[in-house]
């Protein structure tokens, strides 16, 4: 399998096509990019319920294993995982509620994702492709702050920054997207 890497881009189009077609290869390279990101999704989403995340991701890559969609941009694959793993995470949760073992699980501990965000899902397309669209360490630390729920203080040590300078880029990043998604918005 020949997967392309074009300015520190991978080729989401060959991966997925690839994917599709069977080829081993190509689903372990996508486990190593997206496992992570999925786990810290889904730790995020269950506001840190480990088991239930652990479970949830098991189910997420069996399925995306069986009907792996054509994406050509990461923003496409990753919007389709968002959803898929959404979905998997409500019919796990609703197992555990129909088999009782969900005693240990605060009902406000339950994400609020039963509605299928269909009149959103355009915007979470933008989101996503604006957040593509950023430098890759912009990209890995919003990721870092908002899935993994790092600290500034955290951050800023592994940065070497001071935490305000941590915060100060951070309300940057958010203020680019901002933007990007106003010059979307107004050019639809």
């Amino acid at each position: 399998m020949l997967v392309r890497v074009t300015d520190n881009r991978l080729d989401i189009a060959a991966l997925t096509e690839a994917i599709r077609r069977g080829d081993p290869p190509a689903f372990e390279k996508f486990y190593d990019l997206y496992c992570d990101r999925l786990y810290h999704f889904l730790l995020a989403l269950t506001r840190g319920h480990e088991e239930i995340s652990r479970d949830v991701l098991q189910t997420v890559m069996i399925k995306a294993a069986s009907k792996f969609p054509a994406s050509t941009t990461e923003g496409e694959l990753w919007s389709w995982l968002a959803k898929v793993t959404r979905n998997a995470l409500i019919d796990h949760m609703r197992q555990l509620l129909r088999r009782g073992r969900a005693a240990n699980i605060r009902l406000d501990d339950v994400p609020e994702l039963a509605i299928e965000p269909s009149a959103d899902s355009w915007q979470m397309t933008w989101l996503d492709s604006a957040i593509e669209s950023l430098e890759p360490d912009d990209q890995q630390l919003l990721r870092a702050f908002y899935l993994e729920r790092r600290s500034y203080s955290e951050l800023a040590g592994f940065l070497g920054k001071t935490p305000k300078a941590v915060e100060s880029k951070l309300a940057r990043i958010r203020q680019e997207l901002r933007s990007l998604l106003q010059r979307r918005s107004h050019d639809e």
